[in-house]
């Protein structure tokens, strides 16, 4: 037979193979052989030579053929565990075991003992197939969201997020908010803050609405059927209350920030967010250098409008997230967690630095602190262009993230 044929063959005898009666079947490892069946079998009485020869009971099979495949299996030490016609070929397909007397036998000594028996018209292992299905992406049209604020959050933008989250939700990345303090009772902050330091007392509500705001942008817990979803809920927050919040808004001092940050280092985190503005401050910029030395990706609030209090975010190595690069995860305008139990719209640079640092995580949980800088740099001083896109942001697309 040619090699041609002898393909030809085995394609349609794995085809026929593949009609197996219900069950088990023949397993991987097994052997399968095909024997030829008459041209001519006789009928039965008030059959036909498809009932005849269709199923999988030996006794449909010509009695000559199934002694043949008896002393077949006997001549080699082969136990028959299935066996059926193939109609289309005119064979019999059985499977095999090896007896136990030959079981030192390999399929490069046993097959090509098998194939020179005249007996035989096709052997081969029962192969092993795995389907390979590659999953595609998760549908972005419909949010699988249960958050009922979710689309006044991020309006148009919510299938990106979506997209981000099935990449990654943060995946447990350290994140320090230094701020006012939150409220922990918030029931979409409820269980997402590690731990929080009030480094200045905060007893009322109102003493920790940015807190909360910021806190809410980078980690509001999904799927928890509250009202909206934070751009790394699966980040470790520890939340530093260095700030307090009065009728001005959120107030911090060099030395309540010198605090946050120190216990930061001590604590490792891997993003530190800074939604507040100053003058420059030598103590705290040595602490951000010391951060920067650990590999601590760093974020503030740009202030861009006061650039004589444009510090920490002025300060080299600190990403500066002001709003006015228009990319949809550090919008100055978000719907957010307000202290209290409820929501509201906030604005301004401190919103879109919690943004910045909530994408900092995402990001972090996918490569080094210094690809995560990188990628931070191109967003906002590369505008997204293409050609100098970093190689580090697959398995996120540019797409994903430029609006």
């Amino acid at each position: 037979m040619s090699v041609l044929l002898r393909v030809a063959a085995l394609m349609l005898a794995l085809a026929g193979c593949a009609s197996v009666p219900p069950g088990p079947g023949p397993q991987p490892g097994e052997v399968l052989v095909t024997f030829a069946l008459p041209a001519a079998a006789p009928e039965p009485a008030g059959g036909s030579r498809r009932a005849y020869h269709g199923g999988g009971d030996s006794w449909q099979v010509p009695l000559y053929t199934r002694q043949q495949v008896h002393r077949f299996a006997k001549d080699h030490g082969l136990r028959q565990t299935a066996a059926w016609p193939i109609d289309v070929l005119g064979v019999y397909c059985v499977a095999f075991t090896v007896d136990s007397e030959t079981a030192g036998a390999t399929p490069d000594s046993l097959l090509p003992r098998l194939e020179a028996d005249p007996r035989s018209r096709l052997v081969q292992m029962n192969a092993s197939f795995a389907g390979k299905t590659v999953s595609s992406k998760p549908p972005t049209d419909k949010p699988v969201y249960d958050d009922p604020l979710v689309d006044v959050q991020y309006g148009k933008f919510v299938h990106q997020l979506a997209a981000l989250h099935a990449v990654t939700s943060g995946d447990a990345v350290r994140v320090g908010v230094i701020d006012t303090s939150v409220d922990l009772t918030h029931p979409d902050l409820s269980g997402q803050v590690a731990r929080q330091i009030e480094l200045v007392p905060a007893a009322e509500p109102a003493a920790r609405l940015h807190g909360t705001a910021v806190t809410g942008v980078i980690a509001a817990a999904p799927g928890n059927g509250e009202g909206l979803v934070g751009m790394a809920p699966g980040a470790n927050v520890h939340v530093y209350g260095a700030c307090t919040d009065d009728a001005e808004g959120a107030l911090c001092t060099s030395f309540s920030i010198a605090q946050a940050l120190a216990d930061a280092l001590d604590e490792r985190m891997e993003v530190i967010n800074m939604s507040f503005a100053g003058p420059d401050d030598p103590l705290i910029a040595s602490l951000l250098d010391a951060a920067l030395d650990a590999e601590t990706v760093l974020v503030a609030a740009g202030n861009s409008d006061a650039p004589d209090a444009r510090f920490p975010a002025g300060h080299p190595g600190v990403h500066a997230a002001d709003g006015e690069r228009h990319l949809w995860f550090a919008s100055a305008e978000r719907l957010s967690t307000r202290a209290g139990g409820s929501y509201q719209v906030f604005y301004g640079s401190s919103i879109a630095s919690a943004g910045m640092s909530g994408l900092a995580a995402l990001l972090r949980a996918r490569t080094s602190a210094a690809d995560t800088s990188a990628l931070l740099d191109w967003l906002y001083e590369g505008n997204c262009n293409p050609a100098t896109q970093p190689a580090a942001l697959y398995p996120i697309s540019r797409e994903q993230l430029c609006d």
